[in-house]
C-alpha cells in the first residue's frame, strides 16, 4: 500500500473512454495548460469527467451520475452494453467509474474499481449490488469506495487521494448577474458558476494569514490586468451576505462604486483570479471558455499571472478556449497547448499536444492562433 507522502504531490492523470466525443482520452497535465478544439469535439466532456470525479468522491457515486445526465453519454456508433469509463490515477493508486448503458441510458449503479498498480483493492461491478473488498461480498454502499477505505485503519492514503479528488474544481457559464448582486454570508468556496465570490473574498481578506495572502494576490494580479479602473475592493457585511464596492484609484477622491457598475470584464477577471487562488497547493483547477468578456491585454496579463502561480504552487490550471488571442498566449509555452481536433493525418492520441505536429523552433516563427484559424494545426467547422 502506498503512504499518504507517495501521493502528495504525485502525478496525476484523467482517462476518459467512450464518453460523449471522446472514445478514447489520456491526458497529465501539468502546470498551465489549454485545450482547444471546435464545436462538439469534447472540450466540455473532458470538464464533466472530472466534475463526475469530483462529485463522486464528495457526494457519492448515485449523485455523481444524476448530475452527468443519464441518458446521451455513449460515443455515437458503438454498440448497446458497451461500458463508459473514466479513470483519475494520482501516483500509484487509480479509481476507475464504469457507466453501464442500455437502450440509451446510463445505470445509476456506477461500478467503481480502486487498484494501486495492478493490484485491486476493492471493486463493485455498474449496475451490480454487491462489491468485493478483501476477498469477501458486501452490500453496496451509498457512498463511494473512496470514503469507505478511507475510514478503515491502515489505509490513510485513501485520505489523500480522495482530498486530491474532492479538491477538482470545474467552473463553467460564470454569471455576472450573479457577480453584480450580494453574495450569500457564510460562503466557503466558489460556485461553479461565481456565486459566493464577495462572501469568500471577504474571507480571505479578514483572515489574510490563514489564507495565506490569496486576497491580496487577486488583488495584486487584478490592478495589472485592469490599470486605471481597478485598485481594490470595498466589502462591507449586510447581513445575511456581503456586498462589493469597487474601488478605482488610491488616491480618487470618488470613493468608491457600486460593483453592478463593473465592467463584464472587471467581474470575469476577479472571478478567474479567485477561482485560481482558492485552489489549494498541488490542486487541479479548470475553467471553461477562459475568454469570454477579456480583452487581449487582460488576457495576456490574467494568463502570466496565473502560469506563475501554477510554478509557485504546483498547481494545475485548465482553460479552455476558441480564442486566438488566448492561444497566442502560449508561443513561448507549446508544448502546453493541446488540441481536440488535430489535422488530418496518422492516428494520434487524444489530446493531441502542438509539439508533436510542428517543432518548436518552426512554431516560434508563427502565431498560433493564426495557425489555427487557417486550419494549420486543426480541422475547421463543426
Amino acid at each position: 500500500m502506498p503512504e499518504p507522502n507517495d501521493l502528495m504531490g504525485a502525478p496525476w492523470s484523467i482517462t476518459v473512454t467512450n464518453l460523449r466525443a471522446l472514445r478514447d482520452f489520456r491526458w497529465e497535465p501539468r502546470g498551465l495548460v489549454l485545450l482547444a478544439g471546435r464545436n462538439g469535439a469534447g472540450k466540455s466532456t473532458v470538464l464533466n469527467a472530472l466534475e463526475l470525479c469530483q462529485t463522486a468522491a464528495e457526494q457519492g457515486p448515485g449523485r455523481a451520475i444524476r448530475a452527468l445526465g443519464l441518458s446521451g453519454l455513449l460515443t455515437r456508433g458503438l454498440p448497446e452494453g458497451t461500458d463508459v469509463s473514466v479513470e483519475l490515477a494520482l501516483g500509484t493508486v487509480k479509481w476507475i467509474l464504469t457507466i453501464q448503458c442500455e437502450r440509451g441510458a446510463a445505470d445509476h449503479r456506477l461500478g467503481e474499481r480502486v487498484l494501486d498498480g495492478n493490484t485491486v483493492i476493492a471493486e463493485v461491478d455498474a449496475g451490480q449490488d454487491q462489491w468485493r473488498f478483501q476477498g469477501t461480498d458486501r452490500p453496496r454502499p451509498e457512498r463511494s469506495l473512496l470514503e469507505f477505505l478511507e475510514a478503515r485503519d491502515g489505509m490513510p492514503w485513501a485520505a489523500t487521494f480522495r482530498d486530491f479528488a474532492r479538491n477538482l474544481r470545474v467552473f463553467a457559464e460564470p454569471r455576472t448577474d450573479i457577480l453584480r448582486r450580494v453574495s450569500p454570508g457564510g460562503e466557503t468556496s466558489i460556485s461553479h458558476n461565481g456565486g459566493g465570490l464577495w462572501s469568500v473574498l471577504d474571507r480571505w481578506k479578514r483572515a489574510s494569514k490563514k489564507y495565506e495572502g490569496r486576497y491580496e494576490w487577486v488583488v495584486q494580479q487584478a490592478r495589472k490586468a485592469f490599470p486605471g479602473i481597478f485598485h481594490d475592493l470595498d466589502l462591507e457585511d449586510r447581513s445575511p451576505g456581503v456586498e462589493a464596492r469597487l474601488v478605482l484609484d488610491a488616491d480618487s477622491s470618488d470613493g468608491s462604486l457600486p460593483i453592478y457598475c463593473a465592467a463584464n470584464g472587471l467581474l470575469l477577471g476577479l472571478l478567474h483570479l479567485a477561482e485560481v487562488a482558492e485552489c489549494p497547493d498541488g490542486g487541479v483547477v479548470a475553467i471553461d471558455e477562459f475568454e469570454n468578456g477579456l480583452h487581449p491585454a487582460a488576457v495576456h496579463s490574467l494568463i502570466e499571472s496565473i502560469r506563475e502561480r501554477c510554478e509557485a504552487r504546483h498547481l494545475t490550471v485548465i482553460l479552455t478556449t476558441h480564442s486566438p488571442a488566448v492561444m497566442n498566449q502560449f508561443k513561448t509555452h507549446p508544448a502546453d497547448f493541446y488540441l481536440l481536433d488535430a489535422v488530418p493525418g496518422p492516428p494520434r492520441p487524444l489530446p493531441t499536444r502542438l509539439t508533436d505536429f510542428h517543432d518548436e523552433d518552426w512554431l516560434a516563427h508563427f502565431s498560433l492562433g493564426d495557425l489555427y484559424l487557417h486550419g494549420d494545426i486543426a480541422r475547421q467547422g463543426n
